[in-house]
């Protein structure tokens, strides 16, 4: 059809479906839904968080992430910033839920739900998370802000270490740079990039998260319900999953035990990604408040 025929039938206000292509289109201002489920291995308690610096609870309106799970740190870095940009306010519904470390009880709960609100580097989140609802995160000596920017002409050329957060070893380099990296030059609280290396090139994961505070349990966790197992043994149809073990068995026998995904999570997409977001609101109303 001609474009003038196309226009005509239009004007006359003519049905114009058949006369259109509807395989490609897309709908527009719909952004994706997933949901990143992960073990909280510092805390077994399943009705609360042990004081950690990830996840790091600012308020009832925040929740700040930091230093750990490297690898998902990486992937949510090179999604959403690059070389020009340090933060991001993603328009994906992207929540993090997590779920208690094992326990000789064998109880498994949800323990801190956040939406996630901005993904910033270490250098813009020094920058932006100050003042009096920042204050007592910054004053921790087990701060998740455990660096700060050394600039040089207003250009990002560094990190100090500026408290007892992963000392052990200089472990803390490790928080922004991969092991045996050769793009910087390390002394004990000091990491400096070499000369004409960017600080997207040499700071692979340097990344940290602000969360709205959806749910953070302290005093009872969230049970995982009928409907939630549902779209946990759904999302993992490999794997035998149950209310304990949410991510399935590893091993046999005597072996056996609850796979804890260490320093690995798992992604929520489609149809279950949804299903998960609506039951997340629906079981953080009934929620006591934290």
């Amino acid at each position: 059809m001609k474009a003038s025929e196309f226009e005509a039938k239009f004007e006359a206000g003519e049905d114009l479906t058949e006369d259109l292509d509807l395989s490609r289109a897309r709908r527009v201002n719909r952004h994706r839904t997933q949901v990143i489920c992960y073990v909280v291995g510092d805390s077994s308690d399943p009705d609360d968080v042990r004081p950690s610096a990830a996840p790091y609870r600012i308020d009832d309106g925040e929740i700040f992430f930091g230093p750990c799970m490297k690898s998902l740190r990486e992937r949510m870095r090179t999604r959403y910033l690059n070389e020009t940009t340090e933060s991001v306010e993603p328009r994906d519904a992207v929540y993090f839920v997590g779920f208690n470390g094992s326990n000789e009880e064998k109880i498994c709960k949800i323990i801190w739900i956040g939406r996630l609100m901005k993904v910033m580097t270490f250098s813009h989140a020094w920058d932006l998370l100050d003042g009096s609802r920042y204050e007592a995160m910054r004053a921790w000596e087990y701060s998740p802000l455990h660096v700060r920017p050394v600039r040089k002409s207003g250009r990002l050329v560094g990190y100090e270490h500026v408290n007892l957060l992963h000392m052990e070893d200089n472990e803390w380099a490790n928080d922004l740079v991969k092991p045996n990296g050769t793009q910087h030059v390390k002394s004990d609280r000091c990491l400096l990039l070499k000369k004409y290396v960017s600080a997207w090139q040499g700071f692979p994961r340097d990344v940290c998260l602000l969360f709205e505070n959806i749910f953070f349990a302290t005093g009872r966790g969230l049970e995982i319900d009928v409907d939630l197992l549902s779209i946990l043994q759904s999302a993992q149809p490999d794997r035998v999953v149950d209310r304990y073990a949410v991510f399935g068995w590893v091993g046999r026998g005597e072996r056996k035990r609850r796979d804890g995904k260490r320093g690995n999570y798992l992604q929520v997409t489609g149809v279950r990604a949804w299903e998960f977001a609506n039951w997340i609101r629906k079981a953080s109303s009934a929620a006591p408040s934290s």
